[in-house]
C-alpha cells in the first residue's frame, strides 16, 4: 500500500492498494477506541483492475478488548466495479469492552481509497449513509491480530505490500505514526515553495523539520570568478577546452531527507519497525544531486565538462562524551556525467554514548566538493547557515567570518542534528505525583527504550474539542486560561488576580477588579518579543519528573475561611463540583472531581515557579472530573504523557499547546 497522486476523491493524493496477482489482500490499522457505542464507517474507494474473483471488496472494523481478544466485527462489501469512485458507508458498534479497533480495507485488485473516516456516535446525525451491502468477510484470516498483540495469523491468500503480519503486530502494540517526509515530499515541497532557478527564486532553500524526519533542499550556483584589473571588478573566468569554451557556471539542486526512529520496549528495535535491524540511537539519510548542468559563457548548456570531478561526504559529529560514526555508505567522488547518470547516495549513522548521561547530540554536514576547483575552491555546504529562534522563525543569517560548526559565540547558525536519548519511559499519567521516568523493569506496554529526534521540530501537544472528547473539560478549562486578548480574557479564571488582596487563596467572587493574567504556553499566540518578561507565546518548559509538589503544593493543601475548611483551593472555588448532582454529571464514572491546573504540574511554569518569579497567582485552576483529567484510558493525564514520551521531551525542553476545534 503506497501513497499516490495518480487519483484521488478529494485533495491531490490518495491511498493504492495493489495485492499479489489473483490473491486475496489486507491492509489494516489499529486505533483505541474512545468510548463504545454507534460510529459511522465511512470511506470512498475506487477498483483500478478487474477483480479476478468477482467478489467486490472488504471494508470493515474489528473490535478488540484491552487483552487483545476480538469482541466483534463489522464489515461491508463493496462493488467491484473499474474506475468509479464509491462510497461505502453504515453505522458500526463498539461493544462495551471494546479498546481497539482495526480498520482494514481488502481485495484481490488493485484499489484506490480516500477519505476513511470512523465517526462517533455524537456526528452520526448529520453524517450520509451511503449504499451498503453488510456481510461477514470471507477471505484473510478469522480476525486480524492475535491475543495481546501477538503477531497476527496468516493465511494463503493474505497479502498486503511488505509483511503484514510484522506491519499489524507493530501496531497492535501501538498505534503511532513517525509522519516520515520521503524523498518524493521534500522535492514537492521545493518545488511548491518556488526554489526553481527559473521561477526567480533559486539561492532560497527549503527546509522541513518534523520530531522524526527533516529534508532540506535548494539549487546551487557555482561560478568560476576572475578580477578583472582593467574593469576592476569580478568576472565569470573564460577558458577553451579543445576547441570549444569551457564551462563558467555549474548548477544543481542538493537534496537530503533525514529519517529518526522511536525505541521499542526492547530498546534493541524501533516501533514500526518490524526486522528492519534499524536501532533507536540510528539516523538514515538519504541525498539526491539532480537537475546538474554546466553552462558556457553565453548561458548555453554543455557538457564539455561532464568528467570533472564532485565529491559528496557527510561528516557526523558527536557531543563531548558521545560517538557519531557513519556505519553505512561512504563519501562519493564521481564526473559530472556520473552524477547525471545516478545522483542517489544512502547513509546510516548510529550514536554511542560514552559517559553514561543517556542524551546526547549528533552533528551532520554534507557538503560538496568541487575536486579540481574548476568552479570554486570552497566546500558547498548542502544547509541553511541560518539562525532559528525557539519557535523555528529564521532571525538572521551567517554572513562570515563566524565558525560553522555552531560554536561560535557571536554566530550560531543552524547545523543539521538529532538528539538521541537513552532514556526508557512508559505511559501513564504525566501529572502524577509518584512518575518518574523509569519505567518498571517488567512493563512493556507504552513502553520505549531510546531515541532520536530533530530537536528544531516544535513540539505541540495538540488538543482538539472534537476528537479529545474523553478529556474535553480540561481542553475547556486550557482554553479559559489561555486567552489573552479581547473582552473575554483569562480574568475570570481562578484563583483571581487583584491588586492588595489580603487573603490566600484570593477571596473568591468577582468584584470588578480581577486583572488579566500571562500564562504561557500558548502556541496560536503571537511570539514572544522579550526574552526578560513572560508572554502567552512563550513555550512551556518540561520539568524533572516526580517535581509536580514544587507546583501542586501551592493549591492543594488544607486551610481555613472563616470556620469552613477547605483540602484544596479547587474546593474552596467550586464546592458545587464536588457534591450531587453536578459531581455525576461530571463523571459518571468515578464520581469524582479532580483539581486540573494550567500550566500543567510537570513543567518550570506552574503555580510555583510562576511564585518564585514574582507572578504569584498567574495561573488557572478548575474543578473537573476525575474520569476527564487523570485516570481513565484517553484521559488528559495519560495523553500528555504519551505526548511527551513519544515526541522525547525531556526535562528542560520545550514545548506549547494548541487547542483546535
Amino acid at each position: 500500500m503506497t501513497r499516490s497522486t495518480d487519483r484521488a476523491h478529494q485533495g491531490v493524493a490518495s491511498a493504492k492498494f495493489v495485492p499479489d496477482s489473483d490473491f486475496w489482500g489486507l491492509a489494516a490499522e489499529l486505533f483505541e477506541v474512545p468510548a463504545s457505542g454507534d460510529y459511522r464507517l465511512s470511506g470512498w474507494f475506487q477498483p483500478a483492475t478487474t477483480d479476478p474473483m468477482e467478489y467486490g471488496f472488504d471494508f470493515g472494523v474489528e473490535w478488540y478488548d484491552a487483552d487483545f481478544e476480538q469482541v466483534g466485527t463489522d464489515n461491508f462489501v463493496g462493488d467491484p466495479t473499474v474506475g468509479q469512485w464509491q462510497a461505502v458507508s453504515g453505522t458500526v458498534t463498539a461493544p462495551d469492552d471494546a479498546a481497539w479497533a482495526v480498520l482494514y480495507t481488502g481485495g484481490a485488485a488493485t484499489m484506490y481509497f480516500d477519505e476513511i473516516t470512523l465517526v462517533s456516535g455524537a456526528g452520526l446525525a448529520s453524517a450520509k449513509a451511503g449504499a451498503v451491502v453488510r456481510k461477514p468477510r470471507q477471505h484473510g484470516p478469522a480476525k486480524l491480530l492475535t491475543t495481546k498483540g501477538a503477531k497476527p495469523k496468516k493465511s494463503a491468500t493474505q497479502r498486503t505490500d511488505g509483511d503484514a503480519a510484522t506491519a499489524t503486530a507493530a501496531a497492535a502494540t501501538t498505534p503511532f505514526s513517525y509522519d516520515h517526509i520521503s524523498m518524493e515530499q521534500c522535492l514537492e515541497a521545493a518545488r511548491q515553495a518556488g526554489l526553481d532557478p527559473g521561477m526567480g527564486r533559486g539561492n532560497l532553500a527549503q527546509l522541513v523539520v518534523r520530531p522524526y524526519s527533516a529534508c532540506w533542499s535548494r539549487y546551487f550556483n557555482a561560478i568560476d570568478y576572475v578580477y578583472a584589473a582593467k574593469l576592476r571588478k569580478w568576472i565569470p573566468k573564460k577558458a577553451k577546452k579543445g576547441l570549444q569554451w569551457s564551462s563558467v557556471r555549474l548548477q544543481f539542486q542538493a537534496t537530503w531527507v533525514m529519517h529518526t526512529y522511536l525505541g521499542d520496549a526492547t530498546g534493541d528495535g524501533v516501533e514500526n519497525g518490524g526486522t528492519s535491524g534499524v536501532k533507536p540511537q540510528q539516523i538514515k539519510m538519504w541525498t539526491k544531486i539532480s537537475n546538474i548542468n554546466a553552462y558556457d559563457p553565453v548561458g548555453n548548456v554543455t557538457d564539455v565538462d561532464d568528467d570533472e570531478f564532485l565529491r559528496l561526504e557527510v561528516k557526523p559529529t558527536g557531543d563531548a562524551g558521545s560517538q557519531c560514526t557513519m556505519t553505512s555508505g561512504s563519501k562519493r567522488e564521481t564526473t559530472v556525467g556520473g552524477w547525471k547518470a545516478d545522483g542517489d547516495d544512502e547513509f546510516v549513522f548510529t550514536m554511542q554514548d560514552t559517559d553514561g548521561d543517556k542524551a546526547d547530540k549528533c552533528t551532520l554536514r554534507p557538503i560538496m566538493i568541487d575536486v579540481d576547483d574548476e568552479w570554486t575552491y570552497r566546500p558547498m555546504n548542502l544547509w541553511s547557515q541560518v539562525v532559528y529562534d525557539e519557535q523555528g522563525q529564521v532571525i538572521g543569517k551567517r554572513t562570515g567570518g563566524g565558525d560553522p560548526s555552531g560554536n561560535d559565540p557571536y554566530e550560531k547558525p543552524y547545523t543539521p542534528h538529532v538528539r538521541c536519548d537513552w532514556f526508557r519511559t512508559a505511559g501513564g499519567d504525566a501529572e502524577g505525583e509518584s512518575l518518574t521516568r523509569t519505567a518498571a523493569a517488567s512493563a512493556t506496554s507504552g513502553v520505549h527504550v531510546g531515541a532520536c529526534i530533530f530537536p528544531l521540530a516544535k513540539r505541540i501537544f495538540v488538543m482538539s474539542k472534537s476528537k479529545d472528547a474523553s478529556f474535553l473539560q480540561v481542553i475547556q478549562h486550557i482554553e479559559a486560561a489561555l486567552r489573552h486578548t479581547g473582552t473575554s480574557d483569562n480574568r475570570y479564571t481562578v484563583p483571581p488576580l487583584r491588586d492588595n488582596e489580603t487573603q490566600d487563596p484570593p477571596v473568591k467572587g468577582v468584584f470588578g477588579t480581577e486583572k488579566p493574567k500571562i500564562i504561557p504556553g500558548n502556541w496560536a499566540a503571537p511570539k514572544g518579543t522579550d526574552p526578560n518578561r513572560v508572554e502567552p507565546g512563550d513555550p512551556l518548559t518540561k520539568d524533572k519528573a516526580g517535581n509536580q509538589p514544587k507546583n501542586r503544593n501551592v493549591f492543594s493543601r488544607s486551610f481555613k475561611v472563616g470556620t469552613t475548611s477547605y483540602t484544596s483551593y479547587c474546593q474552596y472555588y467550586f464546592p458545587e463540583n464536588y457534591k450531587e448532582p453536578l459531581l455525576s454529571m461530571l463523571d459518571p464514572v468515578y464520581k469524582r472531581a479532580e483539581c486540573d491546573e494550567y500550566p500543567f504540574a510537570s513543567t518550570k511554569d506552574g503555580a510555583g515557579y510562576a511564585a518564585d518569579r514574582g507572578m504569584k497567582n498567574h495561573y488557572s485552576l478548575r474543578a473537573v472530573g476525575k474520569s476527564h483529567n487523570s485516570t481513565a484510558r484517553g484521559s488528559h493525564g495519560k495523553v500528555l504523557k504519551s505526548f511527551y514520551d513519544r515526541n522525547r521531551v525531556l526535562p528542560d525542553d520545550k514545548f506549547w499547546v494548541w487547542i483546535v476545534n
